[in-house]
């Protein structure tokens, strides 16, 4: 039998070929479309495999020195993943280094093209060569026909349904009436009002006219009602309108959903016998859907999960009935997909998610859902493929997907990307009061750092902090030091998993956990390039809540096993550990090492005392919001921790005065509207930092390709 010797010259990649001398790209030796400048930039990243190729680098070789946007890079770097079957996330091929450009992971096989003496011993090359020619000629002839010349690919359109000043917060969208009904508010102190959109006359009306919150907005499913929820906590009230065919509200009826512990709406049921339901975030873990009758007034959960994570939070009916997709929390960052048939019962999809999603929409066929998050992360899973597809490319800015309006059109978010900042305040004395009439000054200063996330942390005894940050969508550690300037010092691909970072005393180390494992960065005032954390924990252990100790060298963290939790002291220089007292999530001890407190499982703050070498309780110090350290402190006797009520953020104090007794809670407001209450006070106890939230624009929009 003849051998083929049509080995192209270039570099072959795993099941891929490239063929530089005829720019051609193959897969598994079939020859696959490539634009010219995917080719470009595919070959230049391969041929400097060794190195990270820098934007510069893209611009002067693949736009041949024109002027190129990081946009435009990032749509090439995003086809060519594409093109290759790779996933930024976790990267096989191309890694993106943030603020550096782009790295080659894969392994790579240098190629030539055969001799030529090699050439001139094939067989019947000139009858082969004629077949060959008349059988391309016919092949053009047929790729030319009207008929058979392909259609220009599609391009994305962005429609902006709303455009109001201020934040669009929400939006659920009704097929047959053609309406959108969206929460807004007019900035981050404003209660959330309703409005609804007529989509046919491009119509806004706005609906409620007082000053309560509203929220859990859904339209029925034949879109003549509406279902809405008002007020914060134990005077939240639930009600639904009625709409004539002029679209006009006839009648509001209050109804009661009468549980043991709050529950939030998902959405209607599809013969509007119902709707679904969820648990509080604040409910006993882990958490439920159900399904609630209007008739009967019964709840009824229809997942009982055993896991250790939170549970169930989130759950879409089919548009066909027949089926519920539920995102289930199974352990601590850890989600999956959950698809139950409602007739038979039977689990017919269970897949871990790809991220981590706070909403979830089906496909307008019911083929398989959507699911997306605030940080603008999507993913397509369809039953018939039974798995997840990064097939779906949100434009910069776009997150939570609400609906799906046809075969290629989705309603969503779209915000102006500077939604959170750094806030430093006064240290507030909750117990004095300035009775005189001096005005009370102080010097703070006006952060205002562009990309400035969340985790706001003080380093060493002066003004230096540490913070993540968010820029051109590259996730980071910044340092802002004592000379008000600004480094990244660790990058991470996705702004996902990192819960928690950590300063040692003299400020030169930083400690975070990032899905539950531990990384440490040294010498941080000495760092000119960010680079991925380096990890000194096991993959397959979970840390949380590191706090250093004052020798610089140790930490103290919540390490579980299964699903019990203990303190540790680990040395950073030796991996040693020793366990310090079980059952806790969450340690901060004193300076004077007799005293400490820490939080158990389920959120309830503990004084304990040292007693012979042991940790001992003392007294309960109630119930916090969160066990997080960025959510809570304690130094000179004070407990500080925030939470939220009423979507007003508090700041809360209780002073240990002896072993004994603890002072009354005490409270004064820091924001409305706030969703991230991590702060950190400065060691000399005179200034506070902490998360602002920014009244953002924010819209609805359309997205069609």
């Amino acid at each position: 039998m003849e051998e083929n010797y049509e080995i192209r010259a270039g570099y072959r990649i795993g099941e891929f070929e490239l063929c530089t001398t005829s720019e051609q790209f193959f897969k598994q030796g079939n020859r696959i479309a490539i634009e010219p400048q995917l080719f470009s930039l595919l070959h230049l990243l391969v041929a400097n495999r060794a190195n990270i190729v820098s934007r510069e680098q893209i611009e002067s070789v693949v736009w041949a020195g024109r002027p190129a946007t990081d946009e435009s890079i990032r749509a090439a770097i995003k086809k060519l993943r594409d093109l290759l079957g790779d996933n930024a996330r976790a990267p096989l091929f191309i890694k993106t280094i943030p603020k550096q450009g782009y790295k080659w992971l894969a392994s790579v096989e240098k190629i030539t093209a055969p001799s030529l003496e090699q050439k001139q011993q094939r067989k019947g090359f000139k009858p082969v060569l004629i077949v060959l020619m008349m059988a391309v000629l016919g092949l053009l002839l047929w790729i030319f026909s009207p008929k058979h010349i392909p259609e220009a690919a599609p391009q994305s359109t962005i429609e902006r349904l709303t455009t109001l000043s201020g934040s669009e917060i929400f939006a659920d969208y009704n097929k047959v009436s053609q309406q959108l009904v969206f929460l807004h508010r007019e900035s981050n102190i404003s209660a959330q009002q309703l409005y609804i959109k007529d989509l046919i006359t491009n119509e806004i009306q706005r609906l409620s006219w007082d000053d309560k919150h509203y929220t859990d907005s859904f339209w029925s499913p034949d879109g003549k009602q509406l279902v809405f929820t008002s007020g914060f906590g134990l005077k939240v009230k639930h009600f639904i309108a009625s709409f004539d065919e002029n679209r006009n509200v006839t009648n509001v009826t209050p109804f009661a959903i009468t549980a043991n512990t709050p529950k939030y709406i998902l959405g209607w049921q599809i013969d509007q016998s119902g709707l679904w339901l969820a648990d509080e975030v604040t409910n006993p873990t882990p958490h439920s859907i159900y399904r609630f009758d209007f008739n009967t007034q019964n709840i009824e959960p229809v997942s009982l999960p055993n896991v250790s994570g939170r549970g169930d939070y989130y759950a879409a009916q089919s548009k066909n009935g027949e089926r519920i997709a539920i995102l289930r929390e199974v352990e601590n960052n850890q989600s999956s997909l959950i698809i139950v048939d409602l007739i038979s019962n039977d689990v017919i999809a269970n897949h871990l998610l790809p991220f981590t999603a706070n909403r979830m929409v089906w496909l307008f066929d019911d083929s398989g859902v959507i699911i997306s998050n605030f940080f603008g992360q999507a993913a397509t899973f369809k039953m018939a493929n039974n798995g997840f597809a990064f097939d779906i490319e949100l434009p910069p800015n776009a997150i939570d997907i609400y609906a799906s309006c046809g075969e290629r059109c989705l309603i969503l978010r779209e915000h102006n990307g500077d939604y959170l900042d750094l806030k430093e305040v006064p240290q507030p004395k909750l117990n004095q009061v300035n009775e005189s009439e001096t005005p009370h000054l102080f010097n703070t200063r006006i952060l205002k750092k562009t990309g400035a996330q969340d985790l706001p942390l003080y380093v060493g005894e002066r003004k230096a902090l540490v913070y993540a940050s968010l820029e051109a969508n590259q996730f980071a550690l910044t340092l802002l030091n004592n000379n008000n300037q600004e480094q990244d010092i660790v990058a991470f691909d996705t702004p996902e998993g990192l819960s928690a970072i950590a300063a040692s005393f003299d400020g030169n180390r930083i400690a975070g956990v990032v899905d539950g494992r531990l990384f440490i960065v040294n010498d941080i005032h000495s760092i000119k390039t960010a680079h991925p954390p380096k990890f000194v924990s096991k993959a397959l252990e979970r840390l949380e809540n590191p706090v250093w100790h004052e020798d610089n060298t140790h930490l103290y963290l919540a390490h579980y096993v299964g699903n019990s939790p203990a303190i540790i002291k680990l040395n950073t220089q030796t991996n040693e550990r020793s366990r310090v007292i079980d059952g806790f999530v969450s340690f901060k001890k004193h300076s004077d090492n007799k005293s400490a407190v820490a939080i158990d499982p389920s959120l309830m703050a503990w004084h304990l005392t040292k007693q012979d070498g042991q940790w001992q309780k003392v007294n309960a110090l109630g119930k916090v919001h969160s066990a997080n350290v960025h959510r809570w402190d304690y130094f000179d006797d004070v407990f500080y921790y925030t939470k939220l009520e009423q979507r007003v953020g508090l700041l809360c104090q209780r002073t240990l005065k002896a072993q004994t007794s603890v002072d009354a809670e005490q409270c004064t407001a820091i924001g409305k509207n706030m969703f991230r209450l991590n702060f950190d006070i400065q060691p000399n106890d005179s200034t506070l930092v902490m998360v602002e939230s920014l009244s953002a624009q924010s819209d609805i929009i359309r997205l069609t390709w």
